[in-house]
């Protein structure tokens, strides 16, 4: 089984040795993205899938692919 709670754990997010940014608060931009797909007239079956597609991406990158002989 796969638990995977930190940035540090996705290949997407890792690759590029820089998961934290000083200035910037995850939650707090959690909160203003959910916000703004609220303001723009989302509905939580909308976020919900925007959050699963976000999710899929992230488990996909986390696959090796190996060739076949």
């Amino acid at each position: 089984q796969y638990c995977i709670s930190r940035a540090e754990d996705f290949r997407y997010l890792s690759r590029g040795n820089c998961v934290k940014v000083d200035r910037m608060n995850d939650q707090t931009e959690f909160r203003d993205t959910l916000s703004g797909m609220q303001a723009i007239g989302m509905t939580q079956e909308e976020i919900g899938e925007v959050w699963s597609l976000v999710s899929a991406v992230m488990w996909i990158g986390q696959v090796d692919f190996v060739p076949v002989k």
